[in-house]
């Protein structure tokens, strides 16, 4: 077994710069839509009483 890091896995390579978040720019904006925000016609909604 080899003690290197293959070629293009170089440990701390990515150290220091910046990642690309595809999705920043419409999370940080507002215009992301979640999963929470769906709303479909008809939709029920429910709580659980407990005592």
């Amino acid at each position: 077994m080899s003690d290197t890091a293959p070629a293009h896995i170089r440990h701390g390579s990515n150290s220091g710069q910046g990642l690309t978040r595809r999705e920043g720019l419409l999370k940080v904006t507002g215009a992301a839509r979640y999963a929470a925000d769906n709303h479909p016609p008809g939709m029920l909604h429910a709580v659980a009483a407990v005592s």
